[in-house]
């Protein structure tokens, strides 16, 4: 990710100036989330792994996500349940299936 792309993420409506004045503990969940992703796409990696990183974020906000996520096109290996995010996000499915066995 470049910095534009961090600074538009910060610069949208997905952060308000007054939150920046706060102390990550007072924020929501959701708040939480949206700083954790945000912090995860202005750093240089190869990679980001994510687990279910639309928990807890408002639709508005996913949208702004995935927008984001589209135009920039960064590599992720995701876990998440929304099926209408991963369809516009992912490039492949991988799903595993939980096999048991009953009987000796």
């Amino acid at each position: 990710m470049t910095n534009a792309c961090s600074n538009r993420f910060y610069g949208s409506s997905i952060f308000h100036d007054l939150q920046f004045e706060k102390d990550i503990v007072s924020f929501s969940g959701a708040q939480k989330k949206k700083a954790l992703i945000a912090k995860s796409l202005s750093e240089r990696v190869h990679l980001h792994v994510w687990d279910e990183p639309l928990n807890f974020v408002d639709v508005i906000s996913r949208m702004q996500i995935e927008e984001l996520l589209l135009e920039h096109a960064p590599t992720i290996i995701f876990v998440e349940h929304d099926s209408e995010f991963c369809k516009h996000i992912a490039d492949k499915d991988c799903r595993t299936y939980r096999l048991t066995f009953s009987g000796g």
